[in-house]
Order: C-alpha cells, then sequence, then structure tokens
C-alpha cells in the first residue's frame, strides 16, 4: 500500500510534570518517580484522507499520559571480598491509543533487574560478574519482550595502580535481543533484533599521574577555594 509523510504544524508543545523521593538506609537506596506527560509526539499512521487505499505518516499529539517508577538498590559486603549489588525496579504506564478504530491499553508493567558481583580474589584480583534481566511490558506505543545477558570481568593492578590489566567477556550466553511490537492509529510494527555483542577484549592501561598531585597555584582565590 502507497504511504505519504507529512509534517504538522498543528503539534502542540509537550508538558512534562514529575515528582521524586528517594531515601537510603545503610546498604538500601529506594527511589520512586511519578510522570505526568500531556502532548507528547508519536508518529501516527492514518488514511490518507479522500483516497482509503493510501495511507499517511505523521507526527500527532497524544493524550495525557501517567508513568510510575520504582526502583530499589542493595549494596552489602559479605565475608570482606564479595560485594553484590542488587537492584531491581518496576515501570508502569497508563498509556493508550486508538488502533483500528478500537482502544488499546498499553499498560503492563515492565520488570528491571540487574545483580553485579565484585569477588575480591587472592593476588590483589577482582572478578566482576554481573547479570541484567528485564520482563516484558509497555513503554510508550511499543510492547517489548523480555531478555537478559550474562558479563564477565577478571581486573587486576600493579605498581600501587600504576598500571592495570582487564580481561573482559560480554554477553556471555550470546543472549541479548531487541524484540518488540510498535503500534499505532493503523499499523503494528514487529522487530527482532539480534546483536553481536559477546566479545571478548583485553584493556592495558596505564596512569601517568598514579600519586594524583596536582599543581596548586598561589592566586588570591585559593583561600576561597578552600572554604568549599
Amino acid at each position: 500500500m502507497p504511504s505519504y509523510e507529512s509534517g504538522n504544524p498543528n503539534l502542540k508543545p509537550i508538558y512534562r510534570d514529575y515528582v521524586s523521593l528517594s531515601g537510603s538506609w545503610r546498604d538500601i537506596v529506594v527511589e520512586l518517580t511519578y510522570y505526568s506527560t500531556k502532548n507528547y509526539f508519536m508518529w501516527q499512521t492514518t488514511p490518507y484522507p479522500g483516497n482509503p487505499d493510501m495511507t499517511l505518516l505523521k507526527m500527532e499529539n497524544m493524550p495525557r499520559y501517567n508513568t510510575f517508577e520504582a526502583f530499589a538498590n542493595y549494596s552489602p559486603c559479605f565475608f570482606a571480598i564479595w560485594r553484590p549489588t542488587f537492584m531491581a525496579g518496576i515501570i508502569a504506564q497508563d498509556f493508550k491509543l486508538m488502533h483500528n478504530g478500537t482502544e488499546m491499553k498499553l499498560n503492563k508493567p515492565l520488570g528491571i533487574f540487574r545483580l553485579n558481583n565484585a569477588i575480591h580474589l587472592p593476588w590483589d584480583m577482582w572478578l566482576n560478574v554481573d547479570f541484567s534481566a528485564q520482563t516484558s511490558g509497555n513503554g510508550d506505543n511499543v510492547y517489548l519482550k523480555s531478555r537478559w545477558n550474562c558479563d564477565l570481568g577478571l581486573y587486576k593492578s600493579f605498581a600501587n595502580d600504576s598500571w592495570s590489566v582487564k580481561l573482559q567477556l560480554n554477553d556471555v550466553f550470546n543472549t541479548y535481543r531487541q524484540q518488540m511490537t510498535q503500534y499505532d492509529a493503523l499499523s503494528a510494527v514487529s522487530v527482532n533484533k539480534i546483536y553481536d555483542t559477546r566479545d571478548l577484549s583485553l584493556t592495558i592501561r596505564y596512569n601517568f599521574n598514579s600519586a594524583r598531585s596536582r599543581y596548586k597555584g598561589r592566586g588570591a582565590a585559593n583561600a576561597e577555594k578552600d572554604r568549599f
């Protein structure tokens, strides 16, 4: 079916209000955020005026919708050698749009999880084992399928951190994907991206100023800087 694309001089400006609340207790950090978005811009496919055999793609303002985010982070230390970081979050919205003449509710929450592990090994080496995952759910006018991946890293520094070596293996199980379906007024477009993100790298880094020395001038402003 032929399709045309056009601009839209009648677009209204986007307004977004939000309130954020965060707090911490010992090794736990929690953050809550509420967004209210009005006139969000979005590409929409509609029948071409006067010709049902053609379509028109242009930007349209969306009705107001709300989004709620909640994230918790826990970073303890076990046995003086294991420093895990647990992160769990949820993103929920009440987004709606008209799809083929019917109101579609895109309000399935997204769950986001991460577990990063830093393990102190003998000979002052560090092993990093990082996992991340996302559940299926909605973001704006998109339905996202679940995905997960794992990364490994081994780090060692020498000569009082003057130089270091890091061996990194990303996407160990070759599981990283981007699978989604995007909806508008007339169409639904599915995307399945398989990324080539599995890779092995070796990084050697040298610090030319490992003592962290800095030149300090004798200008009149130094006394004021020291106050901060």
